[in-house]
């Protein structure tokens, strides 16, 4: 089924089957800190959460090109092996998120655990940059859970692209798992993190919506929203 719809810049699409919804977004932004003792992110606007995925234990830092703080995963999940992206890969790439990443080479499933707020909806991205950081150049195939749900199956295709995936996601717990499993077809891994909170009232459903796409239809402008919306960093 076919719409023709016009856009404002900040919209974006996601689809529900055959249908497109469309409604502005609201996001929250705040600074952010980690309690190593208590493996817990204490945010001051609640739900604008950044992990860099990879990062040594302790690492907070603000991404300048962004003004988007970043945390280590560390303290969200126990399992996995910390690699970095080639040389080469870091001169193209100049965000100093996109530079780490955590592999899973043992165990089927591995999964991170974050503390959120029961019953708050949340915009969720995953994002994934290969960047030979094995030195093998066998891009992965694996899939993506959001707790012991199929979220997606992640196919990287090229190396030095970073992909992205989103979810909105109403949790039922104080907590989400995303969970990234093997599935014969290369090591899974993961870059970064972000979750940011919506009002409730937007994109009314009762499952998970996951991004069909993100279109300014009409235009030949790229756009780049200003960060106290939250929303730069999703939009490339």
């Amino acid at each position: 089924m076919s719409f023709w719809f016009k856009l404002r810049a900040n919209q974006v699409c996601y689809q529900i089957k055959t249908w497109i919804f469309i409604r502005p977004l609201s996001f929250h932004k705040s600074l952010a800190q980690v309690s190593s003792a208590m493996h817990i992110l204490h945010v001051y606007v609640l739900g604008f959460i950044s992990i860099d995925c990879g990062a040594e234990a302790g690492v907070n830092y603000t991404e300048p090109s962004l003004d988007i703080n970043y945390v280590s995963d560390a303290n969200f999940i126990n399992t996995g092996v910390r690699g970095i992206i080639t040389s080469e890969e870091t001169s193209t790439h100049t965000q100093r998120q996109l530079w780490r990443l955590r592999s899973f080479p043992e165990g089927k499933r591995n999964c991170y655990k974050i503390s959120v707020t029961r019953g708050s909806k949340y915009l969720v991205r995953t994002v994934f940059l290969y960047g030979n950081y094995d030195g093998r150049n066998m891009l992965p195939q694996f899939d993506l859970l959001l707790g012991a749900n199929l979220w997606d199956t992640v196919t990287i295709k090229n190396a030095s692209i970073d992909q992205s995936m989103e979810i909105i996601h109403v949790s039922s717990l104080d907590f989400i798992q995303i969970c990234l499993v093997y599935t014969g077809n290369g090591t899974p891994f993961i870059t970064a993190i972000e979750l940011r909170t919506l009002n409730n009232d937007t994109y009314v459903t009762p499952g998970s919506l996951e991004r069909y796409m993100r279109c300014d239809l009409g235009s030949n402008t790229v756009y780049r929203w200003n960060h106290s919306y939250g929303l730069n960093i999703f939009l490339h």
